[in-house]
């Protein structure tokens, strides 16, 4: 059975091309059509898509929220988010966050393939071969005790080479969320066959932006860190905060 698509994106040319070039693809089908944040909860609701594939920069931003929105009607549902700036200019896309992210820049002729092996890759973090999970309270002890479950889980996994450097990024996010957020944190760390993914949940809507510091700042690291120390990194909207997310590769010693 070929997998339902819906397109999302106020650009009637793009739906028109995404359309065409998924209509021989033996794997897609288009199933629905948006135009905004509305119209594509409507079609979500109507024919539970599989796969959404949204323009994440939809007038009056609304890009950013509709990623939750259209898995809280339909929750099987994988959202790709879409943009037509270059590959090398990532940096706002990233922060937007998302799932996945496909450039408009794909040929029509390649799209059908490119989809189906992002769509492979998610599936492998779906499948995490360990996960740990801890709630922290919104306090200035939390960014210890973060460091705390980091190192107790990295030595229970054996991924003791990495213990250094994600208890360094965990706490930096642990504490601005603490400090800017002032809710409850989740951390959440997943193993999976190549690699670490850690997450970190708060209550803000507030998207985090990297800001110049001055050499004896004490905050305002968090998101160069991130980006320097990390093989990938994002930010994903929630209904009620957003989730900060980085991966680091494993070692051939530590590899499941």
């Amino acid at each position: 059975m070929r997998s339902q698509v819906l397109v999302v994106d106020d650009n009637p040319g793009y739906r028109r091309l995404v359309r065409m070039a998924l209509e021989d693809d033996p794997n897609f089908e288009v199933a629905g059509e948006a135009a905004t944040a509305d119209e594509a909860v409507a079609a979500a609701t109507r024919i539970s898509p599989h796969t959404a594939l949204v323009d994440v920069l939809l007038p009056g931003g609304q890009g950013f929220r509709l990623p939750a929105a259209l898995r809280a009607v339909a929750p099987g549902c994988v959202v790709v988010l879409t943009s037509a700036h270059p590959d090398g200019d990532l940096d706002a896309i990233g922060q937007l966050g998302g799932i996945a992210f496909l450039p408009k820049s794909v040929a029509p002729s390649r799209l059908g393939r490119e989809l189906r092996t992002l769509l492979d890759l998610l599936d492998q973090v779906q499948d995490a071969l360990e996960r740990a999970d801890i709630r922290l309270p919104p306090s200035r002890q939390s960014p210890r005790a973060a460091r705390r479950f980091v190192e107790g889980v990295l030595d229970d996994w054996e991924c003791g080479e990495l213990v250094e450097t994600v208890t360094l990024l965990v706490s930096e996010l642990v504490g601005n969320a603490v400090l800017h957020a002032r809710s409850e944190v989740e951390l959440s760390i997943r193993l999976l066959a190549d690699r670490l993914r850690v997450e970190v949940i708060d209550r803000s809507t507030q998207v985090p932006h990297r800001r110049e510091v001055a050499d004896d700042d004490l905050t305002g690291r968090g998101s160069g860190l991130v980006e320097l120390l990390t093989s990938a990194w994002g930010v994903a909207g929630l209904p009620d905060g957003k989730s900060v997310w980085f991966e680091m590769p494993l070692s051939a010693e530590s590899s499941p």
